[in-house]
């Protein structure tokens, strides 16, 4: 009896099934170079793309920004808090650990140590309204000049959740990491979003979380844009105060890396009039930025950069606040 061979393959080889282990192993290094395109992809859209459209969106603000620090500051940024979301990410999804007050903090070291880093710190005034703040949940409303807002923000040191756009949580590491913090994303034409926004932010003051919102809506810091009635009817709804606070980013910010000053005013505890509140914070956040660009009041339409490289930032208050120092 003749014995059985294998049928020969093209060329002399041999048949398909001694000739498997070559293409698994073939199969499996066209994977690995696949996965290798993919992470080279992904590296160059988040430390490649993504500064470069952050210089983008902040040159049409700003007259006179260095390219090379803008894209060290959002590199850094994104390479700090991806790795902090992946650990984060890694104790929630494998242990069922509650990490947002964890994400929470880590979003405010890093913005925090960005600012001591590459920029000449921070000043925050008005600890005696902060302090206020810190014992109750408040709805927390800031103008809008810059991305730079998210770093002053935290230097409040408040526990409050960010209530942004849901575009924003795509941001490589950065929305990552606002994700797990149990910030609020929405998404302003949609009613369903909307919806569960509210929803979400009733829970978080239940939890003793404090809100942030930009009424403005949009950065802006060419002329003065006004306040959307969001944050008002948050407030009012659930009946907590409002936090007024001054963000003043100056113009050389990205050239120099001047320093931030972040000023809080006093608390609005009664919330119900939203019409008057709205105008009251509308005056009290912005009057300061105008009268240093030589107009008496604040309102909607005041060019706060009539010339290019003029605006500074900062403007005294109607009341010294108190000041509580900062970081390099």
């Amino acid at each position: 009896m003749t014995p059985c061979r294998p049928r020969p393959g093209p060329e002399g080889t041999a048949g398909p099934l001694l000739a498997s282990p070559g293409r698994g192993l073939e199969g499996a290094m066209s994977l690995l170079v696949v996965l290798g395109y993919v992470v080279a992809v992904l590296l160059f859209l988040c430390f490649g793309v993504a500064p470069v459209f952050v210089w983008a969106e902040e040159r049409r603000q700003f007259d006179d920004m260095s390219l090379f620090r803008t894209i060290v500051v959002v590199q850094v940024w994104i390479l700090l808090t991806s790795i902090e979301a992946a650990r984060l990410g890694a104790l929630r999804t494998f242990f069922g650990v509650d990490v947002r007050l964890e994400a929470h903090t880590s979003c405010r070291t890093i913005a925090l140590f960005i600012l001591r880093t590459f920029f000449d710190g921070y000043e925050v005034l008005g600890e005696e309204h902060l302090s206020a703040a810190r014992g109750r949940p408040v709805v927390v409303v800031a103008n809008h000049q810059s991305m730079m807002d998210v770093a002053a923000i935290f230097t409040l040191h408040l526990k409050a959740a960010w209530v942004a756009k849901t575009t924003v949580f795509w941001i490589p590491g950065v929305g990552w990491l606002m994700a797990l913090a149990g910030y609020v994303p929405v998404s302003r034409r949609d009613k369903a979003s909307i919806k569960q926004m509210y929803s979400t932010c009733t829970t978080r003051i239940e939890e003793d979380w404090s809100l942030i919102l930009f009424p403005q809506g949009t950065r802006n810091r060419r002329k003065i844009l006004p306040f959307k009635d969001g944050a008002y009817n948050l407030a009012s709804d659930l009946g907590v105060p409002i936090l007024p606070v001054t963000i003043c980013i100056p113009s050389d910010i990205w050239k120099n890396g001047t320093k931030i000053v972040s000023t809080a005013h006093p608390l609005v505890m009664d919330t119900r009039d939203k019409a008057k509140v709205k105008a009251d914070t509308f005056r009290v956040i912005l009057t300061p930025l105008a009268k240093a660009n030589g107009d008496d009041m604040a309102r909607p339409g005041v060019l706060l950069a009539k010339k290019k490289a003029d605006y500074k930032g900062g403007g005294s208050e109607p009341e010294e606040p108190s000041r509580v120092g900062g970081g390099r």
